[in-house]
């Protein structure tokens, strides 16, 4: 018996912009932004892209809009009866393998429905943006696919946006609300299910022209997308999630965006114990490495994270304390121990203050590849990384997962996340210093999405700084929680206090004289690689399927065929 896709019941998330403590998803943003412009975290049902264009496209056939009021009443209006027909067909339908999951202002919409009679009034908020959920989300996606521009005072489709629209517009024409009610005030329930049972979300996959139309525009292979290299990058970013979907859909796995990101980052899948080795065509050379350095950054920022998260434990349960007394809780044989568990040789000392990174460095090295790093060449660089892989006895995903447990543990233990923090610092050094060394393009790419924020692309500077000054691990530790993580919280606060107007933002921590007071917890995340979106719009669009696992759909295999790309 085949059961729900689970990918509908996580839940649907806000941008954790508000939740960023570091700046972390500034560089993440940029990155993303750039592999998958047109899709964001909550543009992540495909239809939305159909309606919101034949929304701009039939305003301006039906209303002389003179005041940009005008515009925005007709959109909302219209978007709240889209939506009341979703909920609708959701609530009048018993087959649970139809997606009505992200209808955005359904929470609302569902509490009216049953909450009215035969004739629901169609006056009342359901989203506060003015354009609602277009007004929020989609609207700069929709106009960066080419679908929509902003002529005063009112959007206008493009003619790529107009065929879109009549697509859309050719499902529902015969429908009572398109040809009567559009912009009534009282529609009754059984126009909303009439209209639902054509322009629901769900119903994608059966509006053959619409829904091929909007494959070619979102995998960029519209006249229109030709020579742009950001259609071409969401389009080699979208296939290479549908190779990932069926490689994992084979061996009877779910693909989520964590196994995504190792399956990219490693060439490794996780089955409970097993490490199942991938192979990817050269269609995907360049993408694998522009979402390596997505994931690069992304531990990066894990590691600055849950140091912050450390340093807000130990605020909770010390009171009055410094940040020299907080460097001094980590100076202990705790911390000695756990090093010398995690790397496999024998510490020797009582103080971190007798540790060289220099030292630790070789033996991360040593334990990973059996090579020494005296010194580090691009050489031994790109061994580790050729070697660092899922079955290493020391990688990436291990620390992040050490992290996590000693988050989840009853009892916190400081040195049980500060030591494989730093570690993994270390680790991204060895892996991608032949990057830096060699000025390799995805490096200067990174580089140059990096501006004036924190990435991997200064560390690593900041980093081989620290090993000719011969700083010992206490030294490290010290200057990097302080630069990287205290100072740089301090400066993002201000910046959004200054940014916010009348509403000042809330802090962390503050501090009272030298005594830093915790305001608030936070815990460390993974940056959002917006694989959700794309799975879900990969589902609508016909181009995989959920029957126990996620798999290809024959639609699927044929795209490949047509994109030149082997499937093993």
């Amino acid at each position: 018996m085949s059961v729900l896709d689970p990918m509908w019941t996580k839940p649907m998330k806000i941008s954790d912009r508000a939740m960023d403590p570091l700046g972390m998803n500034r560089v993440s943003d940029r990155i993303t932004n750039e592999l998958l412009t047109g899709i964001t975290v909550m543009t992540s049902r495909a239809r939305y892209y159909s309606f919101y264009v034949w929304n701009v496209y039939d305003i301006s056939k039906r209303v002389d809009v003179i005041r940009y009021e005008q515009f925005t009443r007709a959109f909302y209006d219209r978007e709240r009866t889209f939506m009341m027909a979703c909920i609708a067909h959701q609530e009048t339908l018993s087959d649970a393998s139809l997606d009505h999951s992200s209808i955005l202002g359904s929470i609302k919409g569902q509490r009216v429905w049953g909450e009215s009679g035969d004739i629901i009034k169609m006056t009342f908020p359901f989203l506060a943006n003015r354009l609602g959920g277009y007004g929020y989300y989609y609207r700069p996606s929709i106009a960066s696919l080419g679908l929509t521009e902003h002529e005063d005072p009112k959007d206008t489709v493009t003619e790529l946006g107009k065929k879109l629209a009549l697509f859309f517009e050719k499902s529902i024409d015969d429908s009572k609300y398109f040809q009567y009610y559009v912009q009534k005030e009282l529609i009754p329930k059984s126009i909303l299910l009439d209209y639902g049972e054509k322009c629901c979300l769900c119903m994608l996959p059966q509006m053959t022209h619409e829904r091929n139309l909007l494959r070619e525009i979102l995998f960029g292979l519209n006249k229109e997308a030709q020579d742009s290299t950001l259609a071409k990058r969401r389009r080699e970013t979208l296939s290479l999630i549908l190779y990932c979907i069926h490689q994992a859909g084979k061996r009877n796995l779910n693909l989520e965006s964590e196994s995504f990101l190792d399956s990219i980052y490693y060439h490794q899948l996780l089955n409970d114990n097993t490490v199942i080795q991938l192979h990817f065509p050269d269609y995907f050379n360049d993408i694998l490495e522009r979402w390596r350095i997505f994931r690069a950054h992304d531990y990066f920022s894990y590691a600055c994270e849950s140091l912050l998260s450390a340093f807000l434990k130990m605020l909770d349960t010390k009171s009055n304390l410094n940040f020299q007394q907080f460097i001094e809780f980590i100076d202990n044989k705790n911390t000695l121990n756990y090093l010398s568990t995690l790397t496999g040789t024998q510490v020797k000392g009582d103080s971190l203050k007798e540790v060289k990174i220099s030292d630790i460095v070789n033996r991360i090295s040593f334990l990973v590849c059996e090579t020494t790093t005296n010194p580090l060449t691009i050489e031994v660089s790109e061994r580790f990384d050729n070697s660092c892989n899922l079955k290493s006895q020391l990688n990436e995903h291990m620390l992040t997962q050490k992290i996590d447990d000693a988050f989840e543990s009853n009892v916190f233990n400081l040195h049980e996340v500060i030591t494989p923090a730093f570690l993994l610092l270390f680790l991204l050094y060895l892996r991608f210093y032949h990057y830096w060394k060699r000025a390799n393009v995805y490096w200067r790419w990174l580089g140059g999405l990096t501006l004036h924020d924190l990435s991997p692309f200064r560390i690593l500077y900041d980093l081989e700084q620290k090993l000719r000054e011969d700083f010992t691990l206490l030294d490290f530790i010290n200057w990097f929680v302080e630069s990287y993580v205290i100072h740089q919280a301090q400066e993002i606060y201000n910046e959004k206090a200054l940014s916010g107007g009348f509403s000042r933002p809330v802090s962390w921590f503050h501090k009272e004289g030298t005594i830093y007071v915790k305001d608030r917890d936070y815990f460390p995340r993974h940056r959002n690689s917006r694989f959700d979106s794309c799975y879900i719009i990969l589902k609508d669009l016909g181009l995989s399927e959920f029957i126990d696992y996620a798999r290809l759909t024959k639609d699927g295999m044929n795209l490949f065929e047509k994109l030149g790309i082997e499937v093993r």
